[in-house]
């Protein structure tokens, strides 16, 4: 109706547009998939851009990426269940989804990294030193929102407490099911070690004479003579 009445206008210096309560409310469906597909895919572009930039793994941060995007389609397929529909409403825990689901992957992603050995060793050992942490971050969001229930309107109910413990159960088995799967598969290789940085005094000194070139100026830097025992 809008677009037939300013079709209509005679003078363009004009924009017309129609006002009222009711349009006001009904003009959200209009655009909502828009502003979903916006909301959800600048704030994994955001994601994606302070992962790379922390650490510089294309796959990694396509890997984090992935699993908050099917966090948030889960959580989308589950709004049915408590009768939500999309709106203004439902779209912005949407939004809050992908805050949630990377709060709760990026700890382990960073375990992981930190860890040494084979993928699967790794996945492995970031598991066992962040499940208790993430256990309690789930215990935490769901006494969080279980203070909801005490309000009367049904509309709360769904909108905000059905959504966010889907948001929280869904963001944990996720992150401690599926992304220690695909790191052990996909994750990226341990890097070696750069000479000198984990390594003892008397190695850190080899590796030094090393890289200051084996010839005959080793000696007067301190350096042992090739061969010598």
């Amino acid at each position: 109706a809008a677009h037939a009445a300013a079709a209509r206008g005679v003078d363009q210096g004009f924009r017309l547009f129609v006002g009222g309560t009711t349009y006001q409310y009904y003009d959200q469906y209009i655009h909502i998939w828009g502003d979903l597909y916006r909301l959800v895919g600048l704030s994994l572009v955001g994601v994606f851009g302070v992962t790379l930039l922390y650490e510089p793994d294309v796959t990694l941060a396509l890997i984090v990426c992935a699993m908050i995007l099917m966090v948030t389609l889960e959580v989308f397929g589950l709004m049915g269940l408590y009768g939500v529909r999309l709106n203004a409403f439902s779209a912005t825990n949407l939004a809050v989804t992908v805050g949630m689901a990377t709060e709760l992957s990026v700890h382990y992603v960073y375990a992981f990294l930190r860890q040494r050995g084979t993928r699967r060793q790794r996945a492995a050992e970031a598991l066992a030193g962040r499940l208790e942490a993430e256990t309690h971050g789930l215990a935490t969001s769901v006494l969080a929102v279980l203070f909801i229930l005490s309000t009367p309107l049904a509309f709360v109910h769904a909108y905000y407490f059905g959504m966010f413990l889907s948001i929280a159960v869904l963001a944990y088995l996720n992150g401690v099911i599926l992304l220690p799967v695909l790191l052990s598969i996909l994750g990226p290789a341990e890097p070696r070690p750069a000479a000198g940085l984990d390594a003892g005094p008397g190695e850190q000194g080899a590796a030094d004479c090393k890289r200051r070139g084996e010839d005959s100026e080793s000696e007067e830097a301190g350096c042992p003579a090739p061969g010598a025992g």
